[in-house]
């Protein structure tokens, strides 16, 4: 049978569709890893064998029910995961719902009509969406991201800094107002938007502040290796046009040649600002620090569970100590980074074995 998997960022999610692919290929599957737009064009025109469609999100959008409906007509099957670690970004209850709302329109979804297996990263959303009564059947698998975050390389005296999505933003700022205020133009929440939208703009504006000042004070640890990955996201051009200056960044290094997992197993630390990152690292023993400036109109910024992971600093004078100091706290950063994989394992499975069972899951697909 012939599987079809999605890709987008390649980065990202590459290395985890090729470990998936390699299993499927020893159950005898024919696998073919491309975009989204070349899968669409070919199955909605017949013009490949129908089989499996492995999407890499359950999108709601009106013109992707549509892509459904014709899929399926078609005899395609069609799976999906999101590679969007939704059990991190909970709601007021601290549950899935936030992520279930803002992601798959919630109760009203409607690509669960048509998605025959969804695999979940763990308890956390499979307990969730077992709740409802979709169509969808909801597999508790983990993913083959997660699989690939034991890599631990252990190079020290490299410090990552991840840069986060929304800091040094890919958009300008009124193409972004078109999307995010114009695009949702309601007359009687217009106000609102509005001022939620430039509430959260001037926020990313300010942590990107405190952001370039962290790294002026990284940059001057002797013997250190200070690594910006920008996110796949990112205009690397224009992350490098900041820091050309060699006599104040010498020590700054920007690249995005790999994948996240192998900038950090190469690293000894990283620094983050509410990133998935934090959970590679920790599964992959490194040290985690969040930086979070003591500043006012920060209050609440990006808190979510990927801020309670590593060591938390709202001082970069500290973070700055705790790094020349880290090899006398040997016993504390091993207990912390214990405890926090222990919340990270409540949340997505960690065993190593996703890819297997997603493997497995597709085999019984007649």
């Amino acid at each position: 049978m012939n599987v079809y998997i999605e890709i987008e960022v390649a980065k990202r999610e590459l290395f985890g569709k090729l470990l998936l692919s390699l299993e499927l290929i020893n159950k005898n599957f024919t696998v073919y890893l491309t975009t989204r737009e070349s899968i669409n064009e070919l199955a909605k025109k017949n013009k490949i064998s129908p089989g499996i469609i492995f999407l890499k999100d359950c999108n709601t959008k009106k013109y992707r029910i549509n892509d459904y409906k014709k899929l399926v007509k078609n005899n395609f099957t069609l799976v999906s995961q999101d590679e969007e670690i939704g059990c991190f970004d909970t709601g007021k209850n601290n549950d899935y719902s936030n992520f279930f709302n803002e992601r798959f329109d919630g109760i009203k979804s409607k690509a669960f009509n048509y998605i025959k297996k969804y695999f979940c990263w763990g308890d956390f959303d499979y307990k969730y969406l077992k709740k409802f009564n979709f169509k969808t059947e909801f597999i508790r698998s983990g993913s083959p991201r997660i699989d690939l975050c034991k890599i631990n390389n252990n190079k020290k005296k490299t410090i990552l800094v991840p840069l986060n999505q929304r800091l040094f933003w890919k958009r300008g700022l009124f193409e972004r107002y078109h999307i995010e205020v114009l695009d949702s133009f309601d007359f009687d929440t217009y106000e609102n938007i509005l001022q939620n939208y430039f509430f959260k703009e001037s926020r990313d504006v300010i942590q990107t502040y405190y952001l370039i000042k962290l790294i002026l004070k990284l940059n001057k640890l002797k013997g250190y290796n200070i690594v910006l990955r920008p996110h796949p996201a990112h205009d690397i051009n224009k992350i490098s046009s900041i820091f050309t200056d060699k006599k104040t960044f010498k020590n700054i290094k920007i690249t995005d040649e790999n994948s996240l997992i192998e900038e950090v197993s190469k690293s000894e630390m990283i620094v983050q600002f509410g990133c998935t990152s934090s959970v590679e690292a920790t599964l992959n023993n490194k040290i985690v620090i969040l930086h979070q400036p003591n500043d006012p109109f920060l209050s609440n910024y990006k808190k979510n569970f990927l801020t309670t992971l590593g060591f938390s600093f709202n001082n970069v004078n500290d973070i700055i100590k705790f790094i020349r100091n880290k090899d006398k706290n040997k016993t504390k950063i091993s207990n912390r980074i214990n405890l926090d994989k222990k919340n990270i394992k409540k949340r997505i499975l960690t065993d190593g074995n996703s890819y297997q069972r997603i493997a497995s899951e597709l085999k019984k697909i007649k």
